[in-house]
C-alpha cells in the first residue's frame, strides 16, 4: 500500500488542480498551473511587503493575488480564450513595472521576476507572438534602465538593509519557483509526447501488419470463389451463396479502405459531410437486413440483432453516410465480441438531440481497457486470449466522426456481461 500512495497522492494533487481539463493540452495546463503558483505565491508576498513595511507594494500584490486566482478558476472551468491570456499579460506587465516603482528599482527582485514572467508567456504565446513578447520586453526593459540611470534619486531606497535583504530574496524566491514549475511542466510534456511519439510508432507497425491481414483475407476469398465458379457446376442455389459471400467480402474490403480514407482525411480536418432529410426508418431496417445476412454467413452462433425507433418524426437532418458508417462500426463490434443473445440498435430523442444506441450480451470490455478503447490501432485480448479481427480504428474513427457531427459518444459495460454505446448528434 505505501508504494503507490505516492503515485495516488500525485493523482489526487493533479486532479484537485486541473479537474476533468487533467488531459488538455499543454499550454491550458501550463496556465492553470502557473496561476495557481502565481496566486498562492502572491498570498506569501503580500504579507513580506506589510511585514517589510512596503505598504503601497502590498496594495498591489493583493490585487495581483487575487486577478491569479480568478484566472485559474476561468481556466480550470474550460474558459481558455484570446481575451484571457492578454489580460493575464497585461496584468504581469503592470504588476512588474509597479513593483519596480515601488520596489525601488534595480534594487529590488523586480528584475528577477520579470524573467520568470517572460519565460511563462514565451511558453504560451506562439509565432510572432514570440517576437512581440520580446520587443516588448527589450523596450520596457530600455525604458526602465532609462528612467533609472538619469534619475535614481527619485526611486528612493529601503528603510534599512534587512528589508532589502527579505524583499529581494522573496522576489528571487517567487521567480525561482515558477521558472522552476514551468521547467518541470516543460519537461513532463517532452516526456509525455516522446512516450506518446514511440507508441504511435507501435501502434502504426501494428495496424499495419493487421491491415495486410484485413486486406488479404477478403480478396483471397474473393479471389478464390471467383476462381471456383468457372471448375465446376454448381445449382443455383450454391451459386446464390457464392454470390453472397463474393459480396460480403466485398464490402468488408471496400468498407475498410474507405475507413482508412476518412481517418486520414479527418487527421487533417479535410472531412466533410453533406447533410441531408434522413429516414432512419429505411437506414434501421437496411443495416438490420445487412447484419442478418452477414451473421449467417460468418458464423453459426445464434446472435439475434433488432432495433427499436422512438422517434415521433423519423426523418432527421444528419449526414445519412456517416450515421450507417457510425452505426456499421458499432454494430460490427458487438456482433464480434457476441457469441449469443441479442444485438440491440435504436434511437430516441432528447431535447434538441438526437441519442443513437447499440446494446449488445456480449464479452464485455476488460476494466482495465476501458480508458483505451477510442485510442487509434489499439486492439486487445478477448476473453479466451485471442486478438479478435479488425485493425483496431473503429471507435477511434467513430469518435471522431461523431465529434466532427457536433455530437458526443459514451459507454457503458460490464466484463462478461455486456456493452451499450451512445452517441448523440444535434436534431438540426
Amino acid at each position: 500500500m505505501s508504494d503507490s500512495f505516492p503515485d495516488r497522492f500525485v493523482g489526487w494533487a493533479r486532479k484537485l488542480v486541473f479537474g476533468k481539463y487533467e488531459k488538455s493540452g499543454f499550454e491550458h495546463r501550463l496556465v492553470i498551473v502557473g496561476c495557481l503558483i502565481v496566486g498562492i505565491v502572491s498570498v506569501v508576498a503580500v504579507l513580506a511587503n506589510f511585514l517589510t513595511g512596503l505598504y503601497a507594494m502590498g496594495v498591489v500584490t493583493i490585487f495581483l493575488c487575487l486577478f491569479s486566482f480568478f484566472c485559474f478558476a476561468r481556466a480550470r472551468s474550460g474558459s481558455f480564450s484570446k481575451w484571457l491570456i492578454h489580460a493575464i499579460f497585461l496584468c504581469a506587465i503592470g504588476f512588474y513595472n509597479l513593483s519596480w516603482l515601488f520596489n525601488f528599482g534595480s534594487k529590488g527582485p523586480t528584475l528577477t521576476i520579470v524573467i520568470g514572467i517572460y519565460v511563462f508567456f514565451i511558453l504560451i504565446w506562439e509565432g510572432r507572438g514570440n517576437l512581440i513578447l520580446f520587443l516588448l520586453c527589450f523596450l520596457n526593459l530600455a525604458a526602465l534602465f532609462t528612467f533609472e540611470y538619469y534619475n535614481p534619486q527619485i526611486l528612493g531606497d529601503y528603510s534599512d538593509e534587512r528589508a532589502r535583504i527579505i524583499d529581494v530574496y522573496s522576489g528571487a524566491i517567487f521567480g525561482m519557483v515558477l521558472t522552476f514549475i514551468m521547467t518541470i511542466a516543460i519537461k513532463r510534456n517532452y516526456l509525455s509526447q516522446y512516450q506518446r511519439a514511440k507508441q504511435s510508432d507501435q501502434l502504426k507497425t501494428a495496424f499495419l501488419a493487421n491491415l495486410s491481414h484485413e486486406v488479404r483475407t477478403p480478396l483471397n476469398v474473393v479471389c478464390g470463389f471467383t476462381s471456383m465458379l468457372s471448375e465446376m457446376d454448381y445449382t443455383d442455389e450454391d451459386l446464390q451463396k457464392i454470390h453472397k459471400v463474393i459480396e460480403i467480402n466485398g464490402k468488408q474490403l471496400l468498407f475498410l479502405i474507405e475507413d482508412i480514407i476518412d481517418l486520414s482525411k479527418l487527421e487533417i480536418n479535410q472531412l466533410e459531410l453533406y447533410p441531408g432529410n434522413v429516414d432512419l426508418r429505411i437506414v434501421f431496417e437496411r443495416l438490420k437486413h445487412s447484419f442478418e445476412h452477414y451473421v449467417a454467413l460468418e458464423r453459426e452462433d445464434h446472435v439475434e440483432i433488432n432495433y427499436q425507433l422512438d422517434l415521433q418524426n423519423p426523418v432527421i437532418w444528419a449526414d445519412e453516410a456517416r450515421i450507417i458508417q457510425i452505426l456499421r462500426h458499432l454494430l460490427v463490434n458487438a456482433y464480434r465480441f457476441s457469441d449469443q443473445g441479442l444485438v440491440f440498435f435504436g434511437c430516441y430523442e432528447a431535447k434538441d438531440k438526437i441519442i443513437f444506441y447499440v446494446k449488445d450480451e456480449g464479452r464485455g470490455i476488460r476494466p482495465e481497457h476501458e480508458n483505451h478503447i477510442f485510442d487509434p490501432f489499439v486492439k486487445f485480448q478477448s476473453r479466451d486470449n485471442t486478438i479478435e479481427r479488425g485493425v483496431g480504428m473503429g471507435l477511434h474513427l467513430v469518435k471522431k466522426l461523431v465529434e466532427l457531427m457536433g455530437g458526443e459518444i459514451w459507454y457503458s459495460t460490464k466484463y462478461l456481461k455486456g456493452s451499450e454505446f451512445y452517441f448523440s448528434i444535434p436534431r438540426k
